[in-house]
């Protein structure tokens, strides 16, 4: 299979050399290690930059000035968008091939200019019935993004923090920063990992932005995992890799997730079993955090029944040969 991966615009927010890799190896970009392995000849294309590297033969990664530049070197089979950005619409328009929509949070439907896709991924119930609604003519299936292998999970004795709260300081909005700063009890000391935001932290709040691959570390750190988001967010990064490093992860009941993807058993984000509201949030997160301080004064490591399993159907290799029996019936 040909495949024609539109990655995104080069990052202006921060160094673009934070996403220049040599190789797959040194890459941290889930979608980079996810088309390579699905695709038999794969262009993954970045607009706003130039640069061209190849991986491994017939697999590179390609920077352009404009989509408009851009041409594969062979006839696609599959174009994949990762939506939401109304640039792909030309690449998109040009080819006539199997095309693949994936675009999370808000951008989770295609967006006018392009909506004539063969396939759409949805990474929670309620997106994909809103998605069936909205574009009856297209195929949509429920697939659940997984976190890649530097991902897993180290001894009690290196977690310094009681939570951990992946959040982008530039969303504040959706990712519920101000709350979690207004709210949060001063006795849990928490690790906010992500670009700082307008708002001030309080003392048990320390925030750091770090590279992915020091994110592992980070979140090892940590206890427990907060998703405090609203709505329009389905923590398809977040959760993922906070579960793959082992830890139980706290959401509020407003966060759309496709909860059973994520487990063996029926899910369970806390030892009640269910999402969690506003008003219960902290005292949840607490009794999460005093049942673990508990533990760890006769153990070294998480009991099952706090550590959450990481579902083995969303390591990586499965998640890629879930993309090609959707990508068989094209």
């Amino acid at each position: 299979m040909n495949l024609v991966f539109l990655r995104g615009k080069i990052p202006s927010d921060r160094s673009p050399n934070e996403i220049k890799w040599k190789s797959l190896l040194d890459s941290t970009d889930l979608w980079e290690w996810l088309a390579f392995k699905l695709g038999d000849q794969v262009d993954i294309v970045y607009w706003g930059g130039h640069r061209e590297v190849e991986y491994a033969q017939g697999k590179r990664v390609v920077w352009v000035k404009s989509l408009k530049d851009y041409k594969p070197p062979w006839k696609p089979d599959v174009i994949f968008d990762r939506g939401g950005f109304p640039e792909t619409h030309v690449i998109l328009k040009k080819y006539k091939c199997f095309r693949v929509y994936y675009g999370a949070g808000a951008r989770h439907v295609p967006i006018p200019g392009f909506q004539d896709y063969d396939l759409t991924l949805q990474d929670s119930p309620q997106r994909l019935l809103r998605a069936q609604k909205k574009f009856p003519k297209i195929r949509h299936v429920l697939w659940t993004k997984p976190a890649i292998d530097i991902f897993h999970p180290k001894p009690f004795n290196e977690k310094n923090y009681d939570l951990c709260f992946i959040a982008n300081g530039t969303q504040s909005s959706i990712k519920g920063i101000k709350w979690v700063y207004k709210t949060v009890p001063n006795d849990l000391s928490v690790l906010h990992l992500g670009n700082k935001s307008s708002y001030k932290p309080p003392d048990n709040v320390t925030t750091k932005r770090v590279l992915k691959n020091k994110m592992p570390s980070m979140i090892n750190n940590c206890k427990v995992g907060i998703l405090p988001y609203d709505k329009t967010d389905s923590a398809p990064r977040a959760l993922p890799e906070m579960l793959a490093c082992g830890l139980p992860v706290i959401a509020l009941d407003t966060v759309h997730i496709n909860a059973q993807e994520y487990f063996r058993d029926p899910y369970l984000y806390t030892s009640s079993g269910d999402f969690v509201s506003k008003e219960n949030f902290w005292k949840v997160v607490r009794s999460q955090v005093e049942e673990i301080n508990q533990f760890k004064k006769k153990h070294d490591e998480y009991p099952d029944h706090i550590r959450r399993h990481y579902a083995s159907n969303l390591c990586l290799n499965i998640c890629v040969e879930k993309l090609r029996e959707c990508l068989k019936k094209r």
